[in-house]
């Protein structure tokens, strides 16, 4: 009779293991096969990029970004951005907006639009690169006159139609470290090619809403 008692204590530790398990596994499978991305505005007004959100009661599981400054910018989440784990209360947030990470590369852009080319902006002169990996359309500039003259990633990057659309940011306290920023800010490009994709011309917009031109031509 001993032994049966001393047998029941170890069976409710097993089931309430097996119980655990049970709850854990999937969110857990869930972490780490969701592809959702979203972009979430806290109740105080400013935002985080988050992805493999999972809700479990008045919490948010998820990997989430830095707080980002600012208006929500773009209409892709940038390819850029360093996530960690993080818990966050449904009290906290006030709306979860989900997006596609980054846009699907179209497989009829034209290869002319592509390659390297020198950027001016404002009197700074760098690097616009432009190229597509595993079907993603990817590009970075980078000015050594300005900043660290570290490598920019572009967001919201897109090639339609003759015509290139990207957003050039710092959002975080990391990406100004990073850059060499003494300020947040956002920069939104739109420009035409010409001379049979051997010139870029147009204008960007900042956050002050400033309008200035600016141009790249193929190396």
């Amino acid at each position: 009779m001993k032994k049966l008692k001393s047998l029941i204590p170890q069976k409710k530790n097993a089931a309430l293991y097996v119980a655990t398990l049970l709850i854990i596994l999937p969110i857990c499978l869930h972490l780490f096969t969701a592809d959702k991305y979203a972009l979430v505005r806290k109740s105080d007004g400013k935002y985080f990029y988050a992805k493999k959100i999972l809700v479990i009661g008045n919490s948010m599981i998820s990997f989430s970004s830095e707080t980002i400054s600012g208006k929500k910018t773009g209409n892709f989440i940038p390819d850029d951005i360093e996530y960690s784990f993080a818990v966050s209360s449904l009290d906290t947030i006030q709306s979860i907006t989900f997006k596609d990470n980054i846009p699907d590369a179209d497989l009829n852009t034209n290869k002319k639009y592509l390659g390297k080319y020198t950027i001016t902006v404002q009197g700074h002169r760098g690097t616009l690169m432009l190229y597509i990996k595993d079907n993603k359309l990817y590009g970075y500039v980078k000015f050594p006159s300005w900043g660290k003259g570290a490598y920019e990633y572009l967001k919201s990057l897109s090639i339609k139609n003759g015509r290139i659309f990207f957003v050039r940011s710092a959002n975080t306290a990391k990406e100004m470290t990073r850059l060499g920023a003494n300020r947040f800010f956002t920069q939104k490009f739109s420009g035409e090619y010409n001379n049979n994709g051997k010139k870029i011309d147009g204008f960007f917009r900042n956050d002050l809403g400033e309008k200035h031109i600016w141009d790249a031509k193929r190396r």
